[in-house]
């Protein structure tokens, strides 16, 4: 019983998972790298365009800071230019009001990335500019969230720097001050110098204060929120296009891994004649053809099971399965041990069968070539083939085995005791019986599969030492039905476990005298 599996994602949704998370990786890397371009650039230009407006303020206040008595009024006209006007609540709110970088970008996805509407705003993210005369006392201020009737209570005060800033003094050209204070903010510092005539000498320049300019660091912030919005509207598309194009091709992958597992299933249902077409150039291309090929495989294996099974035992099908280029057309040489059977039916009954039908003396011959057939395989031997009423039989091949001889043998024992007690029961029923002699006899053989390839082939065995077995057979047959001749060689294979009796030299047409030996019965195992 199988176990029982996990929840199954078909390879589909899989691979459009992967699709889906390496395109949101890779966008997730490109945001961060964005990110921190946007931000560095932004925080450059943002601190560049300060600069030049603290510088044209410091260069715009030279003057007014000659003249005391209208010093101030000059000053804040000057100041009040500088600082982000205009947009309404609304904008003086984005000036001071700072959420999360995450917080930010949803807030851009909702409105599809579009900037809040700025009209009518004037120098954006300047949050105040403050003159501050040689004697460290304001002598402007104006500040972009606060009203400006708050301004004038800041003059004539002592300046005071922001934390994690500092002050400029008349030997420094600029400061830049990153703080935290008014909720992060670049503070920019020029000094307010008046570089004298003096005849081309070299003179030190007049220092009559600084100008201190505030911007909102929400301007990057802003900014790279918008541009990440952008980018994570880009994943968004990219990625509903990779699930799209991942499910294209996931189904272009999966139909043919669907027919390949129909074609399996037909397989292992027993259908071996289960074909895949499909006609593609690449690995899933070669898959079918190789499954193709295991099929036909398969086929032709289960065609070779189903045409020895009747002639071979179980075991030796298995094995010849396993290996089956011992069945493919050649010749080799190898020892093994044949095995003839011929039919001596009594002379008395000769002219019984000169009067039977063909049918019914076919049936007699096959009951008794069935009942031979069966103990060939089952005493693991190959029956090779029919002559007339005639079995041949052979062990040792097609795969080696050391107890050839010892196995023919008690085979050929076996089929005289179990025809005998056909013929008893034969005899009983007034129908005709017939003794069988069989000859063994071992020795070297050529053997392979002949005849004509693609046409007709039988794996066979030849040779002196196969016609001295059925010579052995017929000479048993004509003077002493039913008995079981041996060779030498079989002898010397077979002597302690058989009771022999010693024949003596007989002559054979063709191969001269040999000893024979008759196997009168058999040791148990």
């Amino acid at each position: 019983m199988n176990e029982k599996k996990g929840l199954r994602i078909g390879l589909r949704w899989r691979l459009t998972g992967w699709l889906v998370l390496m395109t949101g990786g890779i966008m997730a890397v490109v945001v961060t790298q964005v990110r921190q371009e946007i931000s560095d650039t932004l925080e450059h230009q943002i601190k560049e365009r300060g600069l030049a407006l603290a510088r044209n303020l410091a260069g715009s206040c030279v003057e007014p800071m000659q003249l005391p008595e209208e010093r101030t009024l000059s000053l804040m006209l000057l100041v009040k230019e500088y600082v982000q006007t205009g947009g309404g609540l609304r904008a003086r709110n984005r000036l001071l009001t700072r959420k999360g970088l995450g917080a930010q970008v949803w807030e851009y996805v909702k409105r599809f990335g579009q900037e809040v509407e700025t009209k009518g705003l004037r120098n954006e993210g300047v949050l105040s500019t403050v003159v501050v005369d040689a004697a460290g006392q304001i002598a402007a201020y104006a500040d972009a969230v606060q009203d400006q009737a708050q301004w004038f209570e800041q003059i004539d005060r002592l300046y005071r720097p922001e934390i994690e800033t500092g002050l400029v003094g008349p030997g420094d050209e600029f400061k830049i001050w990153n703080s935290r204070a008014r909720n992060g903010m670049y503070l920019i510092a020029v000094p307010i110098l008046i570089q004298p005539l003096s005849g081309g000498q070299e003179t030190q320049a007049q220092y009559y204060g600084s100008v201190y300019l505030a911007m909102s660091q929400g301007l990057v912030e802003r900014t790279v929120a918008r541009a990440v919005a952008y980018l994570v509207l880009m994943a968004v598309g990219l990625a509903v296009l990779g699930m799209i194009v991942g499910i294209f091709i996931a189904a272009a992958l999966t139909k043919p891994i669907r027919l390949l597992q129909s074609g399996v299933q037909a397989i292992a249902a027993g259908d071996f004649n289960k074909r895949i077409s499909l006609k593609r150039s690449d690995e899933i291309g070669e898959l079918t053809d190789a499954f193709n090929e295991m099929a036909k495989g398969l086929a032709e294996r289960e065609t070779m099971r189903g045409a020895f099974s009747s002639y071979v035992s179980a075991d030796l099908l298995t094995e010849i399965i396993k290996n089956p280029d011992v069945m493919k057309p050649g010749g080799t040489r190898r020892v093994a041990t044949v095995m003839f059977t011929y039919f001596g039916i009594h002379d008395e009954l000769a002219a019984m069968t000169e009067r039977m039908d063909p049918e019914a003396l076919v049936r007699i011959i096959n009951d008794y070539l069935e009942l031979e057939v069966r103990l060939v395989t089952e005493h693991k031997g190959y029956p090779d083939k029919f002559i007339g009423d005639a079995v041949v039989a052979v062990w040792g091949v097609p795969l080696e085995t050391a107890d050839h001889a010892e196995k023919a043998v008690r085979c050929a024992a076996a089929i005289k005791q179990v025809v005998a007690e056909l013929n008893e029961q034969r005899a009983r029923q007034g129908l005709i019986t017939t003794e069988i002699s069989i000859g063994v006899n071992t020795g070297p053989l050529v053997v392979g599969s002949m005849g004509s390839e693609g046409k007709k082939l039988d794996y066979t065995v030849i040779g002196e030492n196969v016609n001295f077995a059925a010579r052995l057979a017929g000479a048993g047959a004509t003077i002493h039905g039913g008995s079981i001749w041996i060779g030498e060689t079989t002898y010397e294979f077979v002597k302690s476990m058989a009771q022999i009796k010693d024949l003596g030299p007989m002559e054979f047409k063709g191969l001269g005298a040999r000893p024979v030996k008759e196997v009168l019965g058999v040791k148990e195992n």
